[in-house]
């Protein structure tokens, strides 16, 4: 009985534009079943729509800092180092996407300033223009003002498209 379900199943979905659809209304058990008769192409495009439902699961960003950027007032001689002014921040990092086929776009971040005693000072929300497909990561570098007072900071990405 079982196998006559996988098999009207198949032929149900084999007929159809969308066999996502027709598949969701499937009891669980036969669902798996159907998605093994499916082959490949039918699961990565189904594993691509559920990935892409929820981009936040597989967008980390790792490796940030805030760091200085210095401009030279005096430069350095033979007996004096040279002279620094700071001009402003920079946030750096690294974007990594763990989903396993969904690209994604225009990562939106959140960065938020933390002072000495741990009470948020302020935040600040940027997107980066960039599209890092499946599995892979990239590089990214934004200006930022960052409040005197900051200690520590923490960041999150909050929002992305999908590219694909």
């Amino acid at each position: 009985m079982n196998r006559l379900w996988i098999i009207m199943a198949v032929f149900a979905l084999a007929g159809c534009s969308r066999p996502i659809e027709d598949l969701k209304e499937m009891p669980p058990k036969i669902q798996r079943s159907a998605l093994a008769e499916l082959g490949r192409d039918a699961l990565v495009d189904a594993l691509r729509e559920v990935e892409s439902k929820t981009p936040i699961s597989f967008l980390k960003v790792d490796e940030g800092r805030v760091s200085p950027v210095q401009e030279v007032v005096q430069r350095a001689t033979l007996f004096r180092s040279a002279v620094k002014k700071t001009i402003g921040h920079r946030f750096e990092g690294t974007i990594y996407n763990n989903a396993l086929v969904a690209n994604f776009k225009d990562f939106k971040v959140i960065l938020y300033y933390d002072a000495a005693n741990g009470s948020n000072i302020s935040s600040e929300e940027f997107v980066i223009y960039r599209s890092v497909s499946a599995g892979s990561f990239d590089v990214f570098s934004v200006d930022v003002n960052r409040p005197d007072q900051t200690s520590s900071y923490r960041y999150a990405v909050t929002e992305a498209q999908r590219a694909n």
